[in-house]
């Protein structure tokens, strides 16, 4: 392990455990660049651990400090400054959300299959026994995207009997046991009951689910999306619902966020809308402290970094 001091720039927040970390490795130190702290123009540091939360228009003025390594508290990386990013070795907390986002799209697909909430009643309904629920058993589920979310949603899909199909840019198309590997958009949504939004968001990906893309779902497709609210045109997303051309979207990320009052999103009754909350776990925030300290003692070490950033694809 280096015996050098280090230097992390940090925003101050809880679940990021100083005292333990410096316990644990004595030759790092802490300066706190929260928004709002007065910090010196002389300082330097060798890492600059970034909160998802911080405001990116005051990233650029940190990494000229000597920065070597950037590390997000997040699965997403689209607020970073890319393009001053190319001297740096860029991470993210890939993987620490997955299962939860996976839990999550599970149950807006099982609520959608079987009409919930609008199935419960309160009163007598006209006929008892009767209702149009479908099956999971057979229906296609398309997923945008095969990153560690959708291959998590795709183990959970397996024992339910679906069709999955996953599309996939990358020149990397190996199957996953069950899962059909595409690089076609069309190819992955037009024969699904199900589309699930899993892709980073990026210059190719920005509204890349538009009215297009949408028409040439399967009349009646259920959208999920829990990856960036840009990737979909929100005004196409209307449109499709009102024809009908799309029956239910379940959304956990929209654009803006929040969204003003009054905004259709949160009246629609053909949208289940949540507040960006499918990351959300008992230990979420001890993941995101626990893969910052194995990524810390491996660059202590001079070992290769787990959840590395491709700073010219953006993700």
């Amino acid at each position: 392990m280096a015996a050098k001091n280090v230097s992390i720039l940090w925003e101050a927040v809880d679940y990021i455990r100083v005292e333990e970390i410096t316990k644990a490795f004595p030759q790092v130190d802490f300066i706190d660049v929260s928004s709002g702290t007065v910090v010196d123009s002389e300082i330097s540091g060798d890492i600059f651990l970034v909160s998802p939360t911080r405001d990116s228009d005051q990233l650029p003025k940190f990494l000229d400090k000597g920065i070597k390594w950037v590390h997000i508290m997040a699965h997403g990386v689209d607020g970073l400054p890319f393009e001053l990013l190319d001297d740096c070795v860029v991470t993210c907390s890939r993987g620490a959300s997955s299962v939860p986002i996976a839990e999550w799209v599970l149950t807006m697909v099982l609520a959608h299959t079987k009409k919930v909430p609008e199935s419960w009643i309160v009163e007598a309904p006209k006929n008892w026994f009767l209702a149009p629920l479908e099956t999971l058993s057979e229906a296609t589920v398309a997923l945008l995207g095969f990153g560690s979310i959708n291959q998590e949603v795709a183990k959970r899909l397996e024992p339910f009997g679906c069709r999955v199909v996953a599309f996939r840019r990358s020149k990397n198309l190996n199957s996953d046991a069950g899962v059909e590997m595409v690089s076609s958009l069309k190819e992955a949504v037009c024969d699904a009951d199900h589309v699930v939004i899993g892709l980073p968001l990026t210059d190719d990906t920005d509204q890349l689910v538009n009215d297009e893309v949408m028409k040439l779902m399967k009349p009646g497709a259920h959208l999920i999306n829990v990856a960036r609210g840009d990737i979909v045109d929100q005004d196409a997303l209307l449109n499709n619902l009102e024809s009908g051309q799309i029956s239910r979207a379940s959304l956990d990320v929209v654009s803006p966020e929040p969204l003003p009052d009054g905004h259709w999103l949160y009246s629609d009754p053909r949208v289940m809308l949540s507040p960006h909350i499918s990351w959300a776990s008992p230990d979420f925030l001890d993941c995101l402290h626990d893969i910052f300290i194995s990524n810390l003692e491996k660059w202590l070490s001079g070992m290769p970094l787990d959840g590395l950033v491709d700073t010219g694809e953006g993700y």
